[in-house]
C-alpha cells in the first residue's frame, strides 16, 4: 500500500513538473526558443504518467488462489478417485438398465408408434 501511495505522489509531482516546464517553454517562445524546457517537459511528463499508471494497477480485486496441497485435498486423491469410479459404475449400471427397459417396452409392443 505504501508503494502505491508513494508512486502516485511521485507520478503527480512529475506530471506537474512536466506541465509547468512546458508552460514556461510556451511562454518563452516570444523571447527565445529554449529547447531545453521542451526536453525537460517530455522527460518529466512521460515518466510521471507511466508511474501513475503503474501505481494505479492495484490487484485488490484479484482472488487469492491457494494451491491444492495447502487445502488438504492432496492426501485425499485416492479417496476422490475411488468415489469417482464408484459413481461412474453406478451411472453405467443405470444406463444399462434404462436400455434394457426400452428394449422390453419395444418388444412387448408398448413402444412408440402404436
Amino acid at each position: 500500500m505504501k508503494k502505491e501511495v508513494l508512486g502516485g505522489m511521485l507520478g503527480i509531482l512529475l506530471v506537474i513538473a512536466g506541465v509547468t516546464s512546458f508552460y514556461f517553454y510556451l511562454n518563452g517562445l516570444k523571447v527565445s526558443n529554449n529547447l531545453l524546457l521542451l526536453i525537460l517537459a517530455v522527460v518529466t511528463f512521460a515518466p510521471g504518467v507511466f508511474i501513475l499508471y503503474r501505481s494505479g494497477k492495484i490487484d485488490i480485486y484479484k482472488p487469492n488462489i491457494v494451491p491444492i496441497e495447502e487445502l488438504g485435498i492432496a492426501g485425499k486423491k485416492g479417496q476422490l478417485i475411488e468415489k469417482n469410479n464408484k459413481l461412474a459404475n453406478e451411472w453405467k449400471q443405470t444406463t444399462e438398465q434404462a436400455d434394457k427397459l426400452k428394449l422390453l417396452s419395444i418388444q412387448t409392443g408398448g413402444g412408440e408408434g402404436k
